[in-house]
């Protein structure tokens, strides 16, 4: 479920690092919108699709 959302959501970008600053935001909350974050585990599946830590999903996470 959680990578359909995010390879729905990145729309074929390979990384992470693609992605420019406000667009990150963006897709963080539509990824919290479709409640992955509700999820057990999601913050860290998505971090590591991602390849980013933990910590960095809670930073934006804590902007939404």
């Amino acid at each position: 479920m959680i990578n359909k959302a995010l390879l729905e959501i990145l729309k074929g970008r390979v990384s992470w690092k693609e992605i420019e600053g406000e667009e990150k935001l963006n897709v963080i909350k539509k990824l919290h919108q479709k409640g992955i974050f509700d999820l057990r585990g999601g913050v860290l599946e998505v971090s590591e699709a991602l390849n980013v830590s933990e910590s960095t999903i809670y930073r934006y996470l804590s902007k939404i």
